[in-house]
């Protein structure tokens, strides 16, 4: 059973107070009775009564007098909008009850009335005050729900979208804009099936496909364009939702969750690469092809980012940094070229790694003629080359310099069109065997503090790879010089013998000779004698 609903009577006639009480006690009502204005203003402000039924004839003031009061007196606040009932024995007064219809009066009995339509009447009051209470709880329930699912779309640490069946997007939230801010133009929401630089991309294809399909749409790391570059690595679901029209009508919307895994990505690509590069290092021993490996690695998909990688090896003098090989671009036509012809290839970092890294350079390349006609002096006085004789990586910010370039890095430099940029030593057993210059030109991105630190990795495995490419260079000299002096050897070996043969062939001359002259001695006399007899 229910609450019994409180009923005050404000009325200075005590028979209406017994009427009303033996009636409406019986029909469940518990009643409380006042016979002045003032003392029936308390009575409300303190019992905060279900209703009030308040006659327009009091002493002192009247009821509407009264009901002015409770309305309008900041003392009675907290009861201003209980039900009112006016109870009057004045005769008809149509102006008198739309006046007070007009300020908030809830009903308007004119006496004398029966008590069966006074009970129906407070009934009806308060069932309609319970429904309008009900609809304000439904209503602040309805919006705080609203508020909170907002706070959550708003917050959430995900992309969150909905978009009509047009592919009008209704809801962005924050994160998604802050992600793809293209998706609002002047503070609207752009249509996704029409906007150039969606409809044909994957937000396009996934609304389109839901919308023609009716089914879900799931996509797992999948590289979005910003820019000219992959800057993005997103996870997308899209699903079809029922939603009612203004007329009734269900029609089906697109809702989509896009999560942004760009740096677990980049992480895991960078451990890949790290891991990739250690080993086609094990396959190369040629300095040149080397060099371009590492290049080519610094320029590799999301793990670092760079556009350009240069790389510089100390001459023997150790007097100047002499500009061995560059990889990348040298104008923003020369990018797109060659990111769009990596885009239609679509390798992974490793068929990336293993076929353009292994792959000789072509010598005529842009950046890498640049690159060796460069050099840098170690003497010059400039934060670059001071750095790079401590074995210290220098970070280039134009903004942090302005006008001065001049002490920033050497004149030598400026074929390179250097903007901001990261030259890091490669250092090997604390000699300085050269230095990595890498930057973003051409695709306007930042660089960023955690690529500066593979960077860092990477120039070690450069150093490592270099001392053995060196190493092996010395081995191969080493070796053709001894393979020169085998040479001469078996030359020498060759001679020696063909000499002792021939000494040995005029040894036996000599013994031939000598036995042969004693008989021909002997022959050559008898022959003297035989002619000398016959003469």
């Amino acid at each position: 059973m229910g609450k019994q609903k409180t009923v005050l009577l404000v009325d200075d006639e005590q028979i209406m107070h017994d009427l009303a009480s033996a009636y409406l006690e019986r029909e469940g009502f518990t009643l409380q009775s006042a016979y002045t204005g003032s003392s029936g203003l308390e009575m409300i402000k303190n019992l905060n009564p279900d209703i009030v039924l308040l006659d327009y004839m009091l002493p002192q003031m009247n009821g509407e007098q009264v009901f002015e009061k409770l309305r309008q007196d900041q003392a009675y606040s907290d009861v201003r909008d209980t039900p009112v009932i006016l109870l009057t024995a004045r005769g008809s007064d149509e102006i008198l009850k739309t006046r007070l219809l007009k300020q908030g009066i809830v009903a308007y009995l004119q006496k004398p009335f029966g008590l069966r339509e006074l009970s129906e009447v407070i009934n009806n009051i308060i069932t309609l005050r319970d429904i309008r209470h009900s609809n304000r709880l439904l209503e602040f329930e309805v919006k705080s729900t609203k508020q909170h699912l907002s706070s959550i779309l708003q917050n959430a640490p995900v992309g969150i979208f909905s978009c009509d069946d047009q592919g009008n997007l209704v809801d962005v939230n924050q994160y998604l804009l802050k992600l793809l801010p293209d998706l609002s133009v002047n503070h609207q929401f752009i249509n996704v099936l029409e906007d150039d630089h969606f409809k044909e991309s994957f937000f396009g294809s996934g609304v389109r496909s839901v919308l023609e399909t009716g089914a879900s749409w799931k996509r797992n790391l999948v590289p979005c364009k910003c820019g000219h570059m992959h800057d993005l690595i997103l996870n997308m679901h899209f699903v079809p939702i029922q939603v009612d029209n203004e007329d009734g009508d269900e029609t089906v919307r697109v809702m989509g969750i896009i999560e942004d895994v760009t740096e677990g990505e980049r992480k895991n690509f960078q451990l890949r690469l790290l891991s990739h590069v250690t080993t086609a290092m094990q396959q190369t021993i040629e300095l040149k092809t080397l060099l371009h490996l590492l290049l080519t690695a610094i320029t590799a998909g999301p793990a670092l980012g760079f556009t350009r990688a240069m790389i510089f090896l100390v001459n023997d003098l150790f007097t100047e940094l002499t500009g061995a090989m560059g990889v990348g671009p040298i104008s923003y036509d020369d990018a797109l070229q060659t990111w769009n012809r990596l885009n239609r290839q679509n390798l992974d970092m490793e068929e990336y790694i293993f076929k353009h890294g292994l792959a000789l350079p072509v010598d005529d390349e842009a950046l890498n003629l640049a690159v060796q006609s460069c050099s840098i002096p170690l003497d010059a006085n400039t934060r670059l080359t001071n750095e790079l004789r401590e074995n210290k990586p220098f970070w280039y910010k134009k903004h942090d310099f302005h006008e001065m370039n001049y002490l920033a890095f050497p004149s030598t430099l400026q074929p390179l069109l250097l903007d901001e940029f990261i030259a890091m030593p490669v250092v090997a057993n604390g000699k300085l065997l050269g230095a990595i210059i890498a930057d973003n030109k051409f695709n306007d991105q930042p660089i960023r503090e955690d690529r500066v630190q593979l960077l860092s990795l990477i120039a070690a495995q450069a150093a490592h790879g270099i001392e053995k490419a060196n190493s092996y260079e010395q081995l191969r000299a080493e070796k053709l010089k001894l393979e020169v002096a085998v040479k001469k050897l078996r030359q020498a070996q060759v001679r020696l013998i063909h000499t002792e043969r021939l000494a040995a062939i005029g040894e036996m001359a000599a013994h031939v000779a000598h036995e042969i002259r004693n008989p021909l001695v002997t022959i050559g006399g008898f022959a003297r004698q035989i002619e000398q007899k016959i003469d």
